[in-house]
């Protein structure tokens, strides 16, 4: 196997045998990769640009791009400037030829812990760019990349917007987009790019959202020695909304809660009341004074106090929050006791509807 960062691409296993892998990738891959690289595909014109915002500068920096297709958006970011880039697909089929600095292997994304290509590397950026969604286990996979992330760096974690789906069933099924757009009911179809290849997608439950969130929160609270941990009510229905902007909404509370607990844990509980889910966010960290809580939601502003001065951060999160979860007709509060910590609350109808993005 070539070096990482002579230019090269390696078609051999990464640590176990790729033989068996599912034929129908072998079909599909070459098909979708020529699509998508059209100069008027969805991806060109909208989700890449999209994804470059999200990815950022990325001079000097190294990358790894796990599901990276034929390696096209990899050899982009090293034009761009990176200074390597490890790209991992299951498919092997890599763009020719390849510059310098990049590494292109075949590999299975559920088995990152397998690569040899990334053994002992740390990245400043991981990607998986509408690639998460493919691993047999998306908390394992999350939870293997964040070991191979650098002090400072950050994941991108980009998923197909699922306006594309709606299209596509209510183009089959003779109903409305705005109908498929918030349908939670698996939809399988043959693809576009190849007739021989049947693709499925799924709603998420809160359960996934939650296990998403603890994967990509679970090393900041080892890091400071805190617990991390769930609480998720039987029997939650799945329920309809942008999952992605409550995510969002989940991360930031969790991300808060460990940025300002330094002894304890930090719980995420899910319930259903009535025709609700509530969503909690519950630490053992400094409190929130009364008077403070009356006005922590809005734009620009934190908690006075020593603790959060040092902590930094510019008082927009819980704004941007609040706004997410009022859009989807919920709530969000907070009860909070100094020196004994605080407990943040959402509320969102099971069958909620966004009226509109809430921040971009």
């Amino acid at each position: 196997m070539a070096e990482a960062g002579d230019g090269s691409a390696a078609a051999e296993p990464s640590g176990h045998d790729l033989a068996a892998f599912d034929e129908s990738w072998a079909r599909l891959a070459p098909d979708y990769e020529r699509a998508r690289l059209q100069e008027d595909s969805l991806d060109r014109l909208l989700e890449w640009p999209a994804e470059r915002s999200l990815i950022g500068k990325v001079k000097g920096a190294t990358v790894l791009d796990v599901g990276c297709g034929n390696g096209q958006k990899a050899a982009e970011l090293i034009r761009l400037g990176a200074a390597s880039v490890v790209g991992i697909d299951i498919a092997g089929q890599f763009i020719e030829p390849i510059p310098r600095g990049l590494h292109l292997v075949q590999g299975d994304l559920s088995d990152l812990d397998r690569a040899p290509a990334i053994t002992g590397r740390l990245f400043d950026r991981i990607l998986f760019l509408q690639s998460l969604g493919y691993a047999r286990d998306e908390v394992h996979t999350l939870r293997t990349a964040r070991e191979h992330l650098s002090s400072g760096g950050f994941m991108v974690v980009a998923r197909s917007h699922p306006i594309r789906f709606a299209v596509e069933r209510s183009e089959k099924n003779g109903t409305t987009i705005g109908e498929e757009y918030y349908s939670t009911e698996p939809y399988s179809y043959a693809s576009v790019w190849n007739a021989d290849v049947t693709l499925t997608h799924r709603g998420g439950t809160v359960a996934d959202m939650i296990n998403t969130v603890m994967a990509a929160t679970e090393s900041l609270a080892r890091a400071k020695g805190l617990q991390l941990e769930s609480a998720v009510g039987p029997g939650l229905p799945m329920g309809r909304g942008d999952a992605r902007r409550l995510s969002q909404v989940l991360l930031n509370l969790v991300g808060n809660a460990i940025k300002f607990t330094d002894q304890g844990k930090v719980e995420i509980r899910a319930r259903r009341n009535a025709e609700f889910f509530e969503l909690s966010v519950v630490d053992t960290g400094f409190g929130i004074a009364p008077e403070d809580q009356k006005r922590i939601f809005d734009e620009f502003q934190q908690v006075d106090n020593t603790s959060t001065r040092k902590k930094g951060g510019t008082g927009l999160g819980l704004s941007i929050s609040r706004k997410i979860v009022e859009l989807h007709g919920g709530s969000i509060t907070v009860e909070s006791e100094i020196e004994k910590g605080s407990t943040f609350k959402v509320t969102v109808p099971i069958n909620a509807i966004a009226i509109k993005e809430a921040a971009q």
